[in-house]
């Protein structure tokens, strides 16, 4: 079977993505990481100007933004190319599969920070569990110690409406699905 086209032109894209990543987050100052979970289904939380100044003042020198196009739909942060990253992946499954790749290349990264909705807590926090093999017991200060790193959480409640109800229903559809069909729709 012969590629098209448009498909080798995706994959070298796609190639060419990872490459600058990769070289950006091998920087040996850096020592935590940001990642960024955006619900911008129907618009329930877009990271917006005044969320990346918030997130901005959070970051010290030595951080690095990892965030899924979806993230910059609304806008972008207001940091340097070389201070954040954007994913190939949007899945969140695969997301952590591509951050997983993206930290075996910088063993001084030891914190990470991941900034997720009350929407999609849950299953983020299991995909999270499943591709770094531990366990997801979430204590009183949001804090998860696994081999390694030092993971935070922190979570924007996204206010109530119709769409918020039916998309944490979704996501509780989603979190109890057998996880090889969670795979198999993921690539669909």
């Amino acid at each position: 079977m012969r590629w098209s086209e448009e498909k080798e032109k995706e994959f070298f894209r796609q190639h060419e993505i990872l490459e600058k990543n990769s070289k950006k987050i091998k920087k040996t100052d850096i020592d935590e990481v940001f990642i960024i979970f955006p619900y911008n289904q129907k618009n329930l939380w877009i990271p917006d100007n005044n969320f990346w100044l918030e997130l901005g003042k959070m970051m010290g020198n030595s951080s690095l933004l990892i965030c899924s196009p979806n993230a910059l739909v609304k806008a972008k942060p207001d940091l340097s190319e070389n201070e954040y990253i954007v994913t190939i992946n949007e899945m969140v499954l695969y997301y952590w599969l591509e951050i997983q790749e993206y930290l075996k290349l910088n063993l001084n990264i030891q914190k990470i920070m991941y900034i997720c909705t009350d929407i999609n807590l849950e299953r983020i926090r299991r995909d999270f569990a499943i591709v770094f093999q531990c366990d997801y017991k979430v204590d009183e200060t949001q804090t998860i110690i696994i081999p390694g790193y030092e993971v935070r959480e922190k979570t924007r409640v996204v206010p109530s409406s119709f769409w918020k109800k039916v998309y944490k229903f979704r996501e509780l559809i989603v979190f109890n699905l057998p996880i090889w069909l969670y795979e198999f729709l993921g690539r669909r």
